[in-house]
This record gives structure tokens, sequence and C-alpha cells, in this order.
């Protein structure tokens, strides 16, 4: 217990969940996220302008999660209504229990668990050229967390129906999603389109009467976490560019900011983190990026983009992309020459009408009216319903936990499983990917199925207070009385929330028999129908070399039905567990694996 209260992770959890489930939800307060607290940015700071002139949101606290009080808009420092917090510190963890409305564009951390009563808009960040969710090819699930976090919201906003199928199927959640997807535009956009705040720009940058303004926005290389900042290729553009008749500036992207604002990597900038993305581009020309998402934004005010594409075979080998530039429509340059020609092409930059053929797909609804949409939707429930994601009649939804894929026969009898039964139910399938992706083999068999079911990547740790830490410490063994077991079933129902939100399943089915952790949260879960299989004898596999089963057998009445794969070993299963550990024999059934 002393080591636990100097693991900083630990005491973060604990904490919050002490908030969790302390603090009562205040219903005048919203909590907003950008960028992991990078940023005031993006949809929730569109959001957040729009309710700072609506009076009936006069008497509204607004927390903004931020790294410093440095990166608030001067405009705001003397708001009385505006709390800045520090993403993880004691405060957030508080306002993340106690705000009644949550707004982000990413993803809150893994220990971060919807409260009932709790309104959750997650707005995204804009329409991905670049492959998402199961379809990331840079690390093994990259998309976890992301996906949890969708199933916690109860409110997702979409620019376009290419963005509502992305969010909610390549992420795995289409048939579990129990909150309302609507396509409203985004809040982001209405800034790109206002022309308040032009002038102030143009003042800040020194941009000259009649002067065109170039800015160059390209994503970033890597993977989540682990951005590469391609500063000689940057600087290299940036210089040829500099001889050109435009004002030239450089956004990069937020992940990459911890490059960019080290002293000798200021340049052309427009990187501070006061000015908002899409208010910048208001006053925009030109624009040169490559595969993010900022194209898209831009493109309502119909004016010349350039794809600066130089290693496009390799990012989409290595990345992936949901469409290629010539599919679109879009010329790309692979080298500065190219880029430069087409700067000096006047029919290409004087062009009209350039993305009528995309605005369908695309940007349809950005008249200016997104942010109203979005607020009427999330705050009042008020929507237009032919623009609401339905969720499809589907087969009876079966939630597993396989294991960790091994090359056994565990793994064999589950492939057949799925292959026998896919067409008659939808299988949801919980992973650990840590537990997966070093080994080879393992992988193998995870990919032979992965295409045939819905993968929910676990992600995080079990949250507990002091108390409940205690309990459960050590292999959870044993009997516990009426209130330890009040205690303990209260902190895995929590769990429960925690990975799957409010999705509904039909049953669960722990197919492995032999995790710890899986056991309790499948015996614990909110279910009616719940089954263990008994891959062997069990008694006899404790004894021989899995100390942890005897924290499994007390389990074992919580389940509707015990499965052992044999009428031999349900019998002595049934013998040997059914009087020592309370389990009634009625439990103990037969069921032959798939050959």
């Amino acid at each position: 217990m002393i080591h636990s209260l100097k693991n900083q992770s630990f005491k973060q959890r604990a904490l919050y969940t002490h908030y969790y489930e302390t603090l009562p939800l205040n219903d005048k307060t919203i909590l907003y996220e950008s960028f992991h607290g990078r940023l005031m940015s993006c949809n929730p700071y569109a959001i957040f302008k729009f309710l700072l002139n609506d009076e009936r949101f006069k008497d509204f606290t607004h927390i903004w999660v931020i790294e410093s009080s440095d990166y608030i808009k001067r405009e705001y420092w003397r708001l009385k209504n505006l709390i800045c917090v520090k993403r993880g510190s004691n405060l957030y963890l508080r306002y993340l229990a106690s705000a009644k409305y949550l707004i982000n564009n990413t993803t809150f951390p893994y220990y971060f668990i919807r409260k009932e009563g709790q309104f959750y808009l997650n707005t995204w960040h804009g329409t991905a050229m670049k492959s998402l969710g199961k379809y990331i090819k840079t690390t093994f699930l990259e998309h976890s967390n992301t996906q949890r976090n969708f199933l916690q919201t109860t409110h997702i906003i979409n620019p376009n129906a290419f963005m509502q199928k992305v969010l909610l199927e390549d992420y795995g959640i289409s048939k579990i999603y129990c909150g309302k997807a609507l396509l409203s535009g985004y809040a982001r956009i209405d800034l790109t389109l206002q022309e308040t705040n032009k002038q102030r720009l143009r003042e800040h940058f020194g941009i000259k009467e009649g002067e065109k303004v170039l800015l160059y926005a390209p994503t970033y290389r890597g993977f989540f976490g682990q951005a590469e900042f391609e500063y000689a290729t940057i600087t290299r553009l940036l210089q040829e560019l500099s001889v050109m008749s435009f004002k030239i500036l450089f956004k990069g992207h937020y992940e990459t900011l911890k490059y960019i604002e080290k002293e000798d990597l200021r340049i052309c900038d427009a990187n501070d983190r006061e000015i908002d993305t899409n208010e910048l581009l208001s006053i925009v020309d030109i624009l040169i990026t490559d595969y993010s998402s900022i194209a898209f934004d831009f493109m309502p005010l119909d004016r010349p983009i350039l794809y600066y594409a130089y290693d496009y075979a390799q990012y989409k080998k290595e990345r992936g992309v949901y469409f290629g530039f010539e599919e679109l429509g879009l010329k790309y340059c692979k080298s500065i020459e190219e880029v430069k020609v087409l700067l000096g092409d006047t029919k290409f930059l004087s062009a009209k009408n350039r993305y009528t053929h995309l605005k369908e797909r695309f940007f349809p609804l950005e008249d200016g009216n997104s942010t109203q949409r979005i607020v009427d939707f999330f705050f009042f429930d008020r929507y237009d319903s032919s623009k609401l994601y339905q969720v499809q009649p589907q087969k009876p939804k079966i939630l597993m936990f396989q294991g960790h894929f091994m090359p056994n026969g565990i793994g064999s009898a589950f492939k057949n499983l799925i292959a026998h039964l896919r067409q008659e139910y939808d299988f949801f399938v919980s992973v650990n990917g840590g537990q997966i992706a070093p080994y080879p083999e393992r992988l193998a068999i995870f990919d032979s199925i992965r295409d045939k079911v819905e993968i929910l990547p676990a992600v995080g740790t079990l949250n507990l207070d002091i108390q409940e830490k205690w309990l459960l410490g050590g292999e959870f063994v044993g009997e516990r009385n009426n209130e330890q077991e009040s205690l303990v079933q209260k902190a895995w129902e929590r769990e429960w929330r925690r990975v799957y939100g409010e999705c509904e399943f039909d049953c669960c089915i722990n197919y492995e028999g032999y995790s710890l952790y899986w056991a309790f949260l499948y015996a614990y879960a909110p279910l009616k129908r719940k089954y263990i299989f008994l891959h062997n004898t069990m008694q006899g596999e404790f004894y021989k070399r899995f100390p942890q089963l005897e924290g499994i057998f007390y389990l074992y009445k919580r389940f509707s039905k015990l499965l052992s794969v044999s009428e031999a070993t349900n019998a002595q299963n049934r013998e040997d567990l059914s009087d020592k550990y309370g389990i009634t024999k009625d439990r103990f059934c037969t069921l032959h694996n798939f050959i």
C-alpha cells in the first residue's frame, strides 16, 4: 500500500475516483479541452466564443484545460467566469468529475469515466485524409483511448457523412453506440468564414495593404505521441518561398509544437498558441499543405490550395490514406520547383468554384451557422432528425475476451467458433494489445479474425480509491463479507463503465478463463447472461501452474454458466469446485469446441 501511495499514476487515479464518487455535478459548469490542453482552439473554442455571447449562458462557469495561462487569449484574461486548469492537476480532476458539460476535440485520459447525468460532446478536429481508427498503420491499436472516449460520449458532431462513418464505423462502435451523432457542420469553420478578427490578425503579422498571405501548414510524420518534425524539409521550402511576393507564414501541427517552440525554430512563425488556426485561415489567400484536414476547412473560402506531398508514396504505405489527390481531382506537387511553378500560374490562382465537386461530400453544411446547430443539439436537444446517425437493427451482440491469441487449442477453437457463428451474431472482442503486438505468432492469429469481429482494445487500468486498493490488492483471493463485497462490486461496475460506457450487450463470454482482471470484469458485468469457459480441469491447473485461479474460483458463482469443453472435464470440475466454492451444480455445463 505504501508503494501504491508513492506511485503518481495511482494517486491521480485514486483522487479522480474519490471526486467521481463524492462530488455532485454543477449544472452551470462547462469544461473545454482542445488538443490535450495544448491550445485554446478548434471546435471547443468556437463553441466557447458563441456561448459567451448567448444570454442563456450568462451565469455559467467556463473551465478551460490549458498547459499555461499564457496561452489564454488576452481578450479573455479578465473574464470572471473563466477558470484555467492544467491537465492532470488536482483542479482538473475535480472539474472533470463535477462539470455537467464536457466538450473535447480529442480525448480525455484513460481514467476518465462519464458520470450519470454528465453530458460529453466530442467534436473531433477535422475531415481526415489520413487513415483513422482501426486503419491506422503506425502503431498497433493506436486508436484505443479514442474509441473508448467515443463510447463515453452522449453527443458527437460531424462535418459530413464521410466523417460520421469514420468516427463510428472505423472506430468499431457503430453497432453499440448509445449516444447521438449529428451532421452539423464544424463550429471552427464558422470562425474561418467570419470577418471579426481579420484586421487584428493582419496587424499582428504586419501584413501590408494588398499583400497576399501564403500559409504553409503540414501535418506531422511519425505517430501520435512521437511525432517527427522535419525541420530541414520545412525550412528549405520556406526559404525558397521567401523570395516570392507573398507574406509567408508557417503553422505546424499541434503535435510538433514542442519542437517549433525551441528558439531556433521560430520560422515564418504563426504558431503562437494564442492564435486559432481557423481564425488565421480567414486572412490566408493561398494554402500549402499535404495530408492535413486544414485543407477541407479552407475549401469553403474557394481559395487556392497547393498540396506539397514530397513523400506521398511513403506516407500512404506507412500511415495510410482514405483517398488520394487524384481521386479528389486535386493536383499535388512532389518538389519545391513544382510548388513554385503553381504559385506562378495565374490561371490556377484565379480559378473560381474550384471545389464545387467536393462540397456535398466534405463541406455541405458550412454556412456560418454550424455553432448554432451544435449548441442547440448539445444543450437543448434540438436538431434536424434527418441529420442524426441511425443505428441499424443488428444481430445479437456478444462481448468476448479470447485471451492473448496464443497458438494453442484455445486459439484454434476460438477461430472456428467465430467462423461458424459470425453470420448469426455480432462479436465484440476485448483485447490487451500489449500482450499481442510483440509476439508475431499471436499477431498472426489476431490478424486472421480482426476483420470478422469488432475489436475493443483495453487501455489504462482499474480506477480504485485507497480503500478499494487495499481490499483488491494481491491476488483478489477469498470470500468477502457483505460490506467488502459491496465495495468490490462498486469498483468493478465502475470499471465496466470506464471500459464500455453504457454499451448494451446480449451476453458476455470469458472464453479464456485464466486472466484475473477479465474474470472480475465479466463476473460483475451488469448483464443477465455471463459465461466463462473451463478449458481444462481447473483445480489441476491451479495446483500445477496457475495460482491466480483460486481468485477466479470464488467468482464462478457470479456467472450464469461454467462451460467445460467435454463431458469428462465438466464432471471433474463440478466435483472439484461446486461444494468448495458454493457453486450450484446446475451452472456446470458441457459445450464442445468447434473443430
